[in-house]
């Protein structure tokens, strides 16, 4: 029964982490869409949240693959 009980609190805690991860990339997704939707933002700037949009899509891709 002893097993059983570490096997779910590791099953949670892992679950727990997840959840946080995503809450963090929500985040950044939403400040990123912000900056690009706002007018005074400079292009340069736009272009490097673009550029690291890409980087976090790949790597979101690779990492569930």
């Amino acid at each position: 029964m002893s097993d059983l009980i570490t096997f779910k609190n590791a099953q949670i805690k892992a679950l727990q982490k997840e959840v946080y991860d995503l809450q963090v990339k929500n985040l950044q997704l939403a400040t990123w869409v912000y900056e690009l939707a706002d007018e005074d933002t400079p292009k340069e700037y736009k272009r490097e949240v673009l550029k690291e949009r890409d980087n976090f899509m790949i790597d979101y891709i690779t990492k569930n693959e």
